[in-house]
């Protein structure tokens, strides 16, 4: 078992849990991909609290199922972390350091 992040961006919320699974659902494409570094970069990197998770979701135009999919694919690759106060820091690509 792998600790994952399950994301939930619905009804103005965003619940962002630690949960484990075996598996993940496929990835989305790599444009689904570019546009959801690009939302995270334009936030400072970090998703942490309702505001900005739904901040994301409007840059991107993706389906909560969508941004779930990547969230767990990213934590699964080693390409996200946990944040301090709960949420994730994107730590690849255009967040790399």
């Amino acid at each position: 078992m792998v600790p994952l992040f399950k994301v939930s961006f619905q009804s103005g919320l965003v619940g962002i849990v630690l949960a484990l699974s075996a598996c993940a659902t496929a990835p989305s494409g790599t444009a689904d991909r570019q546009k959801f570094d690009t939302a995270i970069a334009a936030v400072g990197c970090k998703v942490d609290s309702d505001e900005v998770a739904l901040r994301v979701e409007a840059m991107t135009g993706l389906t909560p199922d969508q941004l779930g999919d990547l969230v767990v694919a990213y934590w699964e690759e080693g390409r996200m972390q946990e944040a301090p106060n709960g949420g994730f820091i994107l730590t690849t690509g255009p967040c790399a350091k």
